[in-house]
């Protein structure tokens, strides 16, 4: 057995109206294995993950999180697993997270791939809002300097390194963004610093693991413990 974390809406369904029962086993239909497919059940390696990439996959507006576990084959590629045969074992506290939070974990997930110094006006502001100085200003200077790197990146080339350089932009372009404008986009901005650092083809689990630690750096509360 492979534990997991899994998120549910409020009725415990997922997508494609599949119901959840504590305990019962669920199968996903036979063919080729592969991630958002109805060939796949999915879940996560953290369950802080699994909040923070909610936006990015099942997008639940109300959402339930359960400690699950996966038999038989599994893959995961650092943003989520995935298996045949999966089951959900109890529900646990969802984490709720404040807008600096999210930013911080934006923040620093970015720069696991954001090379120092390639844009050193998102650099000077993600520092400041880091050491408590917020600035929403420099926050809307920062977003759309980062934006305008990602549409010079895409427009440069398709190639996998400029991928990695226009997502890491993106990234920082939400992270700051949701520094200065609607708090809603902060779930966004983790999410896609997330992406983007999947996009640089980081080790996957290496890669959840520093996301997670990154989690933990924002002082996100880390539920696993809990009874």
């Amino acid at each position: 057995m492979i534990k997991c974390w899994k998120l549910t809406d409020e009725n415990c369904r997922t997508h494609g109206g599949r119901a959840w029962v504590v305990g019962e086993w669920a199968e996903a239909k036979p063919g080729r294995l592969e991630p958002c497919s109805d060939t796949a059940l999915h879940g996560y390696t953290h369950p802080l993950l699994a909040v923070l990439l909610n936006p990015l996959h099942g997008n639940f507006a109300k959402t339930r999180l359960w400690e699950a576990e996966f038999e038989g084959k599994v893959r995961c590629d650092g943003l989520k697993v995935w298996g045949r045969k999966q089951r959900i074992l109890r529900e646990l506290p969802l984490p709720v997270f404040t807008k600096h939070q999210w930013v911080v974990f934006a923040i620093l997930a970015t720069r696991l791939v954001l090379k120092p110094g390639a844009l050193p006006i998102w650099d000077t502001w993600a520092d400041n809002y880091l050491a408590g100085k917020r600035q929403p200003a420099e926050a809307s200077r920062a977003a759309r300097a980062s934006r305008a790197a990602a549409w010079a990146a895409r427009a440069a080339s398709e190639d996998a390194a400029w991928a990695a350089v226009r997502a890491a932009s993106e990234a920082a372009a939400w992270a700051a963004g949701a520094a200065a404008e609607d708090a809603k986009n902060t779930y966004w901005a983790a999410a896609w610093a997330a992406r983007a650092a999947w996009a640089a083809g980081i080790d996957a689990l290496a890669f959840a693991a520093k996301l997670a630690n990154c989690a933990r750096e924002a002082r996100i509360p880390d539920r696993r413990r809990l009874k």
